[in-house]
């Protein structure tokens, strides 16, 4: 091996090495063998101890090899091989740039372009302290742009505001994660229109929220001014609350582990338990365009009055569910609205049948069957008309709690014996008041003496003196010529003739083939 001290080796370059202090090579060369017994040659293997370079140093090459190799041939388990850029400043200072890398080419101007750099820069200079910081850069539409900044307290990627998407791949999703560059929408598995996007095309869509111990993960919506408005959360006892309000306060709707929901309650006994705790005024009208005081609103978004309608429907989801009851509202041509009631009885096969209606009018017409009055004593109250001027009119008892129809059994008083083809009458009681009936031919009687009268009506009379009934008999000679009727005594259930020529009790004729016919009224 020749070795060279002070010499220029020329091969094909028009220079290729300056050794013994030209050029600011400064350090000791040992040795340089040519790749030839000439001693010329276009590669060199350069051995040395270090190589410092004062100035300005270019290597170039015409093909596409590696231009700068470092091999490092260490066996430990240290870093090798190091590549080293040092700011030796000897008054480093904050925004000093510590470093960069450019990657250069022409554009079709013939001019030199940095189409990427990488560079870094010291943020903070004091002992103890230091902070840096990392920049990567690309040209985009001629401006070499911020891809990707690592600051001190942040990683920010495009932090120059480009219309550049940010896209994270999985192995067999290309949108595993996106960041919409135009608009910043973020998609999860899909290209995203709203501000988060979330796509699974195997199975359902899926956001997790999980807390820890007695922490419960929820969605809070809030707004810039006025702080949190709404949140949405799960309870340690798998239940949904909904809270809304300024600041959260009041949870407005809560979602059991079970389905029942609960509108301003917190523990519903029922699939839909609504609770108001507003202090309506008791009114006997409500402004119908205001719904300050109602706990639930239906509502039908057509803007036509005819033929327009809201209703609230019943299903049976049993064996050929169907639905069993719907209540409507309609909406009149005018505005005005009415409510029907409508039930699937056993004669619908598809359809629900009108049962009542409340009108607009205020009438209330039932369709089909009767209006039952379930409760002894109750009926329909007549309370709110005006007393009339009749002296002792009161308003007091004005319930219509009774109406009855049915029959009696006539028993003949004042004779001896007595035969009847009939003995039975017909009554209707409405109220208090008790309306009969009676006929009986071929009647027979025998030993006739005292009060002609006929007992066993339906009811007893009342007891309020002079609470007497009336009847009269239209037709029959059972009774003596001069009586055409009689009265109900109080407090029993019979009645009685009046002789009207001395206006004392009247008595039966005895014989055979008499004839009665009587109707009255009394009150009970």
């Amino acid at each position: 091996m020749a070795k060279l001290t002070g010499q220029t080796i020329a091969d094909s370059y028009d220079q290729l090495l300056i050794v013994d202090g030209a050029n600011g090579i400064t350090s000791s060369l040992q040795a340089v063998e040519s790749a030839d017994t000439g001693g010329s040659s276009s590669a060199l293997s350069i051995s040395t101890v270090a190589i410092s370079v004062a100035g300005n140093a270019t290597i170039t090459t015409a093909d596409n090899s590696d231009t700068l190799t470092l091999i490092s041939t260490d066996a430990d388990a240290d870093s090798g091989p190091n590549l080293r850029m040092y700011r030796n400043s000897g008054s480093p200072a904050q925004n000093d740039i510590a470093g960069q890398i450019e990657f250069q080419g022409r554009n079709n101007n013939s001019q030199d372009v940095a189409y990427g750099q990488i560079y870094s820069k010291i943020e903070t200079v004091t002992d103890g302290s230091e902070d840096g910081d990392m920049k990567f850069s690309t040209m985009k539409g001629g401006t070499l742009r911020d891809r990707l900044n690592i600051h001190t307290t942040a990683t920010v990627f495009n932090e120059d505001h480009e219309d550049v998407d940010f896209r994270v791949e999985s192995d067999t999703i290309t949108h595993a994660l996106f960041v919409q560059g135009s608009d910043g929408n973020v998609g999860i598995g899909v290209t995203p229109d709203t501000k988060l996007h979330i796509l699974d095309s195997t199975n359902y869509s899926t956001l997790k929220l999980e807390g820890t111990g007695t922490s419960l993960p929820g969605i809070k919506f809030e707004n810039v001014t006025t702080g949190l408005l709404t949140q949405i959360y799960a309870t340690n006892t798998a239940d949904m609350a909904f809270v809304t309000g300024i600041g959260g306060a009041v949870e407005s709707m809560r979602m059991l582990a079970n389905g029942n929901v609960g509108i301003g309650e917190t523990g519903p006994a029922t699939r839909l338990d609504v609770v108001e705790s507003i202090n309506n005024t008791n009114s006997a009208t409500i402004p119908w365009a205001t719904f300050d005081n109602d706990s639930m609103l239906i509502k039908n978004s057509n803007t036509s009055d005819a033929n327009n309608y809201t209703s609230l429907a019943f299903y049976n989801g049993g064996s050929g569910g169907n639905f069993s009851s719907r209540i409507l509202n309609f909406n009149q041509a005018n505005g005005d609205g009415s409510m029907s009631f409508h039930l699937r009885g056993s004669d619908d096969t598809s359809n629900t049948t009108e049962r009542m209606r409340i009108s607009s009018t205020n009438d209330v017409t039932v369709s089909a069957g009767n209006l039952v009055i379930g409760t002894a004593g109750k009926g329909i109250d007549f309370s709110a008309q005006t007393p009339s001027s009749a002296t002792g009119a009161t308003t007091g008892d004005e319930v219509l709690d009774h109406y009855e129809e049915g029959t009696w059994t006539a028993v003949f008083t004042g004779t001896t014996s007595s035969a009847e083809t009939n003995t039975t009458g017909y009554y209707t009681k409405i109220g208090r008041m008790v309306y009969f009936s009676y006929f009986s031919a071929g009647v027979t009687l025998t030993g006739s003496s005292g009060t002609a009268g006929v007992s066993g009506l339906p009811f007893t009379a009342s007891s309020l003196g002079y609470y007497y009934g009336q009847h009269y008999k239209h037709y029959g000679n059972c009774v003596d010529g001069s009586s055409s009727g009689g009265y109900v005594a109080s407090n029993t259930t019979v009645l009685y003739f009046i002789d009207e020529s001395s206006s004392s009790a009247a008595t039966y004729i005895d014989g055979s083939g008499k004839e009665m016919m009587v109707t009255g009224w009394y009150i009970v």
